[in-house]
């Protein structure tokens, strides 16, 4: 009796053992709560080729002509070409904007170096045209020699047309009755303190000539430039008198010469 009331206490005990042991089970199983893993799927890039896409480019390009081809043929107002002249006038850079280039604008090497490649095309070309009418070889046919004046002044045209003696920005703005205005850089000058200093040149102009009511919506381009270039290293020196702005300049070899310019590219009025 007393073994068998021990067999079923032992058994009492076992599964109680069992049943505490699973209640003390505190480990959880995380793995049916966690998020289902996320497929990273690549992103398709927006197609171009699609019809509306294309024809969206071409309205701009189209618009984009028109705007330019309306500064060409004079159908814009003059008001715009008073904030041409404003900027220009705001317009002050400085050469320390070129020291420390590596591309020495308007150095002596680059105003020296931009007449030698002129030189050389204007040489080539007329070499190849007397060749063309079926000249034989030239020879001497008692010539003089180009003065110092064509000299010097073949010597500053081919520096002025070098684009690497020039810094240039180009800023557009949108103009409208009632809204306020916001300058835009289309093209950068890869000279930040030069792009700041013809936005606020720009800026200035807006404000001196503002919107009226008469004035159509328009979205104004201007390309705010300055040609650095140093007088030919010749044996000349003088004094020119400017007719439009009433004021002497002179000039004398390897003098530093800097010509802010202000163009209105273009000008696309909102339609009606």
């Amino acid at each position: 009796m007393r073994a068998r009331n021990r067999g079923a206490a032992l058994e009492r005990g076992v599964e109680h053992a069992r049943g505490r042991a699973r209640k003390l089970d505190l480990t959880p199983d995380w793995s049916s709560l966690a998020p289902p893993p996320v497929e990273h799927k690549p992103k398709t890039p927006p197609r171009r080729d699609t019809p509306d896409a294309i024809k969206q480019r071409l309205d701009g390009m189209l618009a984009q002509d028109q705007a330019r081809r309306n500064v060409f043929n004079g159908d814009v107002d003059p008001w715009l070409y008073g904030i041409k002249r404003d900027t220009e006038h705001f317009f002050r850079p400085g050469w320390g904007m070129t020291d420390g280039d590596q591309r020495r604008i308007g150095s002596v090497g680059s105003t020296t170096a931009a007449f030698a490649r002129e030189w050389a095309r204007n040489y080539v070309n007329a070499m190849k045209d007397f060749v063309d009418q079926g000249q034989g070889r030239p020879r001497d046919q008692g010539e003089d020699l180009p003065t110092m004046l064509e000299t010097y002044t073949m010597m500053r045209e081919a520096a002025e047309r070098d684009v690497r003696n020039q810094l240039a920005c180009t800023l557009c703005v949108n103009l409208a009755w009632g809204k306020p205005m916001e300058i835009k850089l289309q093209r950068s000058s890869n000279r930040p303190a030069f792009d700041r200093l013809a936005r606020t040149a720009l800026t200035r102009a807006l404000k001196r000539r503002p919107v009226t009511r008469k004035q159509r919506p328009v979205e104004a381009c201007y390309r705010v430039a300055a040609l650095f270039t140093r007088v030919p290293p010749l044996p000349m020196a003088g004094c020119q008198f400017d007719e439009v702005h009433l004021k002497a300049a002179c000039f004398y070899p390897l003098m530093k010469v800097l010509k802010p310019r202000v163009t209105l590219v273009s000008a696309r009025y909102a339609r009606r």
